[in-house]
């Protein structure tokens, strides 16, 4: 009896200890991921010491991870998020970005369905496919009250927006929305993550008679090619959900505009670490859309170019490439802080 007790504690203790060690490994895999997600700089540096670094330039997404895709219930398709970091630089780089932010998350050893050549494969899919523009993208009408609330909710104030600054942003939005008024604005700066430093105006308007308003925020980007400039309104006319959409120039620097309240609450989801957890199928979707994003704002030579490049791209290459950037992205300090 007593060497059965016995053994049942050292089952019980046993099993404490794996679920501490799987629990800890999981952490650490979320830090790792938080790491990525913040560092875009560093990690753009370590895509040109890859053991096969990649040689095909076009205009990449510059900050591609797990959560910055958005999922459109009607149409089940994803969509990139956040347009902060545009640049030209290797497209393989924002492959082995998400791809290294599916490791951290994941790890491709305990899902063998998210394998390194089946998501390659899903990425080269999007290279081909044309992008679907979805439908039914009408704005919420939320009542004022309602929107005003979470504005004041969220509000980082930094400063007021000065004369010239809060001119220029009338002067854009009196033309596409001329029945609107501003009636609060402020400046607050970003603390963390990839645009950290850059400067959003948080602008709240209200219509002139009904009980309407809308909430823009004008972002600072990392743009300063008019190619890049370009390739980005085509791509926001013909294949992007968020037709409100567009550039201001402030003081020598270009901002993004953009509506807060873009779909309906029950039209889009935000991608996040739970629900990728238990909808591993999603991650495949963000590689398709990935690539036809790439697809939609470089040209057709280029994408050309990189789907020759890919087909020279083995599983062991992609391995090397990957194992080389986990422990160097794992052994990076930078501080995590949530914005």
């Amino acid at each position: 009896m007593k060497k059965i007790i016995k053994k049942n504690k050292l089952t019980i203790i046993l099993g404490i200890l794996f679920a501490t060690f799987i629990s800890c490994s999981h952490q650490q895999n979320t830090l790792d991921h938080l790491k990525l997600r913040e560092n875009i700089l560093g990690f753009q540096a370590l895509v040109a010491t890859l053991p096969y670094p990649p040689k095909i330039s076009g205009i990449i997404y510059g900050d591609a991870h797990l959560e910055n895709f958005v999922l459109l219930k009607e149409s089940e398709n994803l969509y990139p998020n956040d347009f902060d970091s545009l640049k030209n630089a290797e497209l393989l780089s924002d492959f082995y970005r998400l791809l290294l932010s599916t490791e951290f998350v994941f790890s491709f050893q305990k899902h063998p369905t998210l394998s390194l050549e089946h998501l390659k494969k899903a990425y080269q899919n999007g290279l081909v496919l044309k992008s679907v523009v979805p439908s039914n993208t009408s704005l919420p009408l939320n009542s004022s009250a309602l929107k005003i609330a979470k504005f004041n909710k969220r509000k980082e104030f930094q400063r007021e927006l000065t004369a010239e600054e809060l001119k220029k942003i009338q002067d854009l939005l009196h033309t596409e929305a001329p029945h609107y008024k501003i009636t609060s604005s402020y400046l607050r700066v970003k603390k963390s993550g990839g645009s950290k430093g850059k400067k959003r105006f948080q602008i709240f308007m209200s219509h002139h008679s009904q009980n309407l308003s809308m909430w823009m925020e004008f972002k600072e980007q990392e743009i300063k090619s008019d190619e890049i400039l370009n390739s980005f309104k085509t791509y926001i006319a013909n294949n992007y959900f968020n037709k409100s959409l567009n550039f201001v120039l402030i003081d020598n620097s270009l901002y993004l505009k953009r509506e807060l309240e873009t779909f309906k609450k029950d039209q889009v989801i935000d991608m996040d670490l739970e629900m990728l957890m238990t909808n591993p199928s999603l991650v495949e979707k963000e590689f398709l859309a990935l690539g036809q994003f790439h697809k939609a704002i470089n040209s057709a030579d280029t994408i050309n170019l990189l789907l020759n490049e890919l087909s020279l791209i083995t599983p062991e290459i992609m391995a090397s490439n990957l194992e080389f950037l986990k422990k160097s992205m794992s052994k990076s300090s930078i501080e995590i802080m949530k914005d």
